[in-house]
């Protein structure tokens, strides 16, 4: 049924408060209702096609964990070139074409090759400066290496840089907490350079790590690990990176196909912020994360990239949870020069952003695709100037607007980057999927768009403390297909086609432009009730508020009878709380009358 029909349920009261984890009559979590949080979804016949996902963050039985699917290992040999850390220097063994040139505390490889590290040294570096055509493998073999002045890894110059983090082993990198040393140099052009390292492993190539090895870097300056070209990682490592500032950035690029990351960074965990213009034309500028688990700790942005973003399931389930200070996922560009995107087409995302940050805030094209999405707190939850739901599970927490389609064209006065192709935009177009929205309360709003709200399919569920749906003044509302169920204190968005149905205030009229004015009766609804919708015997909707409201309105391709209170008998059971199909026995039929727009 679902894939044909929408069913939107927007829920508003006049507060939001978190509770202790308890269950409530009907075997939900409270907590898990009253934080708006989706907990788990178990649904035969739902627009997501999956039987079980949990949104916690921690996987369940359909979420599939990494596996090694290659290994890096270190076999003893005679061949094998092997530098050996201590606390009394640097040895080299095997050595044949004088590839390490050894100064001091500084060890300089100038050679295409296999490079073994292995052993503990608290004050040596390793300068990577070999000729452009070079590839250079560095195999970190239980290697523990802090730079008491700079950066312990700096790759200057090659074609590629792999660090191979052999299975098995512990790995450890730390940097001085200044810089005192300029590096000059000559690049590949032909130019003169002169640098300073801004993080623990710092290079102006590209890098790759592979391997299913254990690395914890320590960035006392700076950044963690950070390259002004591309950025990847491969297998399944485990990576720890604390940094004072990014934790990994890719300044071209940053693709992560596999892994355990437990990051805490005092600016952006995951950065890509490349803003040539000729290079994002190429595509540069992006973050791609396949099958992973994060663990991100920010005091900026959670994951942020400038021209776009990819979350997608690999051999398994990507699994994502950000605390940060600013927004969760962000892409943007600044420069105006690409429309950035975000598409977030599976795994288990789960975002507490800062109070005056987005959960979602993309300059442009936000598609929800697929993923189980949990915005526990944020200022805004999902701001784009295009939000496309089209699938998955995701619920919203926000003290002001749930979803806001307000970016646009600079040159509009709307702010952002996004670049105009049309007069499509703002927008948003709800597809399929479950989603479900809360705010607080105030001048807050669940659904807000300065241009057109069109539904076609889904469901979402909204429990905000102001408004329902806004649509901009020049905007219009069109529905085409599901179930729309809202409560709040007022809703200035009726949609054309469709029946909708409204109870717990009179319609006053007088606005127009598809902007409903609806009267306020006090506690017409109230926490904990029930309120479901049926067709006959059939449950269409079912959810049990969790924050008093004083209107609702219902929207579905016929006419729907209300009820309030009764047993509900599970069918389809979504995450957070909101049922569908089954049956309902002693409800109380809910006064209902039609809802208009009026003349503004």
């Amino acid at each position: 049924m679902m894939n044909s029909t929408f069913k939107f349920v927007l829920i508003f009261g006049s507060a939001f408060a978190l509770s202790a984890c308890s269950t409530s009559t009907d075997g939900t979590s409270a907590a898990a209702i009253n934080s708006g949080i989706p907990v788990s979804e178990t649904s035969s016949s739902s627009v997501l096609g999956t039987s079980s996902v949990s949104i916690s963050g921690t996987s369940s039985s359909s979420v599939t964990s990494q596996s090694v699917s290659s290994a890096v290992v270190y076999t003893e040999s005679d061949e094998n070139l092997v530098m050996t850390f201590s606390a009394s220097g640097l040895v080299v063994t095997n050595d044949v074409n004088s590839c390490v040139t050894v100064d001091g505390n500084l060890a300089t490889i100038t050679c295409a090759g296999s490079y073994y590290m292995t052993g503990s040294s608290d004050d040596f570096q390793v300068l990577v400066n070999a000729d452009t055509a070079s590839k250079v493998y560095l195999y970190l073999n239980d290697l523990t290496l802090t730079s008491a002045s700079d950066a312990p890894i700096y790759v200057q110059s090659a074609d590629k840089v792999f660090f191979m983090l052999v299975d098995g082993t512990v790995n450890s990198l730390s940097d001085a907490s200044s810089r005192n040393k300029t590096w000059s140099y000559t690049d590949e052009s032909g130019e003169a350079k002169v640098d300073t390292t801004g993080a623990v492993i710092y290079a102006k190539k590209d890098i790759t790590f592979k391997g299913n090895g254990a690395l914890t870097v320590n960035a006392n300056y700076n950044n963690g690990i950070h390259t002004t070209k591309d950025l990847k990682i491969k297998d399944v490592p485990t990576l720890v990176v604390s940094a004072e500032n990014n934790a990994i950035k890719g300044k071209n690029s940053v693709e992560i196909e596999g892994g355990y990351f437990t990051i805490t960074a005092g600016g952006d965990g995951i950065k890509s912020d490349e803003d040539e213009a000729s290079d994002l034309l190429e595509g540069k500028g992006y973050i791609q994360i396949n099958g992973v688990e994060f663990d991100i700790q920010s005091g900026d942005d959670g994951i942020a990239a400038t021209n776009y973003l990819l979350i997608d399931d690999s051999v398994s389930t990507p699994l994502i949870t950000i605390h940060a200070s600013g927004d969760g996922l962000k892409v943007s560009d600044e420069t105006g020069t690409v429309a950035s995107t975000a598409n977030l087409n599976a795994g288990v995302i789960t975002i507490a952003a800062g109070s005056s940050a987005d959960g979602i805030d993309v300059d442009s094209v936000l598609n929800l695709n697929g993923a189980t999405i949990a915005v526990t707190s944020s200022y805004e939850g999902f701001e784009a100037a295009l939000i496309h739901a089209n699938g998955g599970v995701t619920s919203v927490y926000a003290s002001d607007d749930g979803w806001n389609a307000t970016k646009g064209s600079s040159s509009q006065g709307m702010g952002g980057s996004f670049l105009a192709t049309g007069s499509g935009y703002p927008a948003i177009h709800v597809n399929g999927g479950y989603h479900y929205v809360k705010t607080g309360s105030g001048d807050t709003d669940g659904i807000d768009s300065n241009g057109d709200i069109n539904i076609s399919g889904g469901v979402i569920v909204i429990e905000a403390g102001g408004n329902i749906v806004d649509v901009g003044d020049n905007g219009s509302m069109y529905y085409t297909g599901g179930i729309l169920m809202g409560f709040g204190s007022k809703n200035e968005g009726v949609p054309s086609g469709g029946v909708s149905v409204c109870a717990g205030g009179s319609s006053s009229g007088g606005m127009g432009g598809g902007r409903p004015s609806q009267t306020t009766t006090s506690g017409s609804f109230s926490a904990g009730m029930r309120v479901s919708a049926l067709s006959g015997s059939t449950v269409l909707s079912t959810y049990t508020l969790t924050q008093s409201a004083s209107q609702m309105i219902y929207i579905w391709t016929a006419s729907a009878t209300i009820y309030s209170g009764g047993t509900y008998t599970a069918g389809t059971e979504i995450s957070f709380g909101y049922g569908e199909d089954g049956s309902l026995s002693n409800g109380t039929a809910v006064s209902t009358n039609s809802c208009s727009s009026g003349m503004m």
